[in-house]
């Protein structure tokens, strides 16, 4: 039994460590509960953390029409997440959510313009309560590209 708490004490660690070390170099870009304007080629400006109870909304101006968004959830509960994009019509978006300590692990979900599409997950204890996931979403469209994504953990 002693065993198996010294793994879980160290698997904490190393994943607090972990964490550290990534919010020590995005600092600037981390910032929730809050609406934050990205405009990427391929959005990776940082990770978004998430607390039981917060939330944010992101507005997304991808280079192209991929947007990659990385979310670090510090905590146990269920992460909504919502797509939306009103501003034009008859246009493809979808989006993909892999996590790591999630349930269930992949999520494709796809709608029409003007949409508003959502999916959840539920983070598990595996790794002390923690998880990252990462949202992909795809605007196949050639007026705009512009989107929102809402975040929940709750």
């Amino acid at each position: 039994m002693s065993l198996l708490n010294s793994m879980k004490k160290r698997i904490f660690s190393l994943t607090t460590l972990l964490l550290v070390l990534v919010l020590m170099g995005h600092l600037d870009n981390v910032r929730a509960g809050y609406t934050k304007s990205i405009d990427p080629a391929i959005n990776f400006k940082g990770f978004i953390p998430l607390t039981p109870g917060a939330s944010t909304t992101i507005e997304i101006t991808p280079g192209g029409d991929l947007a990659l968004t990385t979310v670090l959830c510090l905590g146990e509960g269920t992460l909504k997440v919502k797509l939306t994009k009103d501003d034009t019509h008859n246009d493809l978006v979808s989006m993909f959510v892999l996590g790591f300590s999630a349930d269930p692990s992949f999520i494709p979900n796809f709608g029409i313009t003007p949409a508003e599409i959502s999916v959840s997950t539920d983070i598990a204890g595996t790794l002390a309560g923690q998880g990252i996931i990462f949202i992909i979403t795809l605007v196949n469209s050639s007026e705009s590209n512009k989107h929102e994504l809402s975040l929940e953990l709750d």
